[in-house]
């Protein structure tokens, strides 16, 4: 009887640490990732619409200015799309 009673808490103690553990680790849009020392898009992307305005990248990067807009916005749609930022940030495209 005091086995079971033993099993059943530390199952339940090793439960709630693996779920308090992914949790944690769990990426969710919104918080700022630094990686190589650039901002998570879905930071940026402060309205949800997962495309980034110019007005959203600048909130972010004061110094970006259009010319750098423009060479990251590849299809020149007038917005940055998840694509297009992961791109640029692998292309090592300088955002200050």
């Amino acid at each position: 009887m005091a086995f079971q009673v033993c099993r059943k808490y530390i199952f339940g103690l090793s439960l709630a640490l693996l779920l308090t553990l992914s949790f944690l680790t769990m990426p969710t849009p919104g918080w700022v990732h630094q990686e190589e020392g650039h901002i998570c898009f879905f930071a940026i992307d402060r309205n949800g619409d997962k495309k980034v305005s110019k007005e959203e990248l600048r909130a972010a990067y004061p110094k970006i200015n259009d010319r750098v807009f423009a060479r990251i916005d590849v299809d020149q749609d007038g917005w940055i799309s998840h694509e297009e930022y992961e791109a640029a940030v692998d292309k090592g495209v300088r955002f200050d």
